[in-house]
């Protein structure tokens, strides 16, 4: 793995994080505003509205991601490309012989992980949740 592959995964794996804590927020926060009277009432039933809170978004950012990361690894790879673009890195990459190819590779083989974790959050860590999810 060469110190570019290093720097363009290091890019991709950060804007990956900020568009899934910023689109499971966006998604959490609609939610509890839309159902707050619900969470506060279980929320003075169950220990506080922050224990509610935390089960219930807990399970749900789970399946969450489960739902949206082959978007988000889309999303990721197109912006990380586009910045290589703006920035002018392609054109030196291009220039100094390098195949298009050879530059996505990493982005490639780091959206095949998440795919491979992914899968394995669906098959090892949502059966465990089933019965929150289902609330």
């Amino acid at each position: 793995m060469t110190r570019f592959d290093r720097y363009l995964l290091r890019f991709f794996v950060k804007v990956l994080i900020i568009l899934f804590i910023s689109i499971s927020g966006l998604t959490m926060v609609i939610d509890v505003f839309s159902n707050f009277t619900e969470f506060a009432q279980y929320g003075k039933e169950g220990g506080g509205i922050g224990q509610v809170l935390l089960e219930y978004y807990g399970a749900r950012i789970l399946a969450f991601f489960d739902r949206t990361n082959a978007l988000f690894c889309l999303l990721a790879a197109v912006f990380s490309i586009a910045w290589l673009q703006r920035t002018n890195e392609m054109t030196a990459l291009l220039a100094a012989g390098i195949p298009e190819q050879r530059v996505a590779k990493p982005l490639v083989f780091a959206s095949l992980a998440i795919a491979l974790l992914a899968a394995a959050n669906r098959e090892l860590m949502l059966p465990n949740y089933r019965d929150k999810l289902s609330r």
